[in-house]
């Protein structure tokens, strides 16, 4: 069964008009993706605590179907149209193999994922390519 990491802790870092919205799309994710979602990242200005009233939610996720894209752009919808904060989910979706590549052949975003991201729900996948990353030189 998967789980969703305890937010309490590295929330901390993330204001909390945003907690319960990323809370409720994580565990939305999880539950209908099941096991083909492997990571749920946030990253960008809510994760740095930087963010302002009119920052978006940058969330990225990890599975295992392309095809899952779709899915998670649709909880991402139903979340912003019924909460009642004027900012939205900005969801980005790789394959976790893709990801990966990515991230070893150098792209900006994925460092930055890697570099910045608040791990909301992770299998061990996004720990292993991180720690691949950054032991790697």
């Amino acid at each position: 069964m998967l789980e969703i990491i305890r937010l309490g802790d590295i929330m901390s870092k993330v204001q909390s008009v945003y907690e319960a919205v990323t809370r409720e799309f994580a565990e939305r994710v999880v539950k209908r993706l099941n096991d083909r979602v492997e990571a749920i990242i946030l990253y960008g200005s809510v994760a740095r605590a930087e963010s302002r009233s009119d920052s978006d939610i940058d969330i990225l996720v990890l599975g295992t179907r392309k095809s899952d894209w779709k899915r998670v752009s649709e909880i991402a919808y139903e979340i912003d149209s019924g909460n009642n904060f004027s900012t939205l989910i900005s969801p980005t979706f790789y394959t976790t193999e893709e990801f990966e590549r990515n991230a070893l052949h150098g792209s900006f975003f994925a460092r930055r994922v890697l570099k910045e991201g608040v791990v909301l729900y992770d299998n061990g996948n996004y720990k292993r390519i991180h720690n691949k990353i950054f032991t790697a030189g």
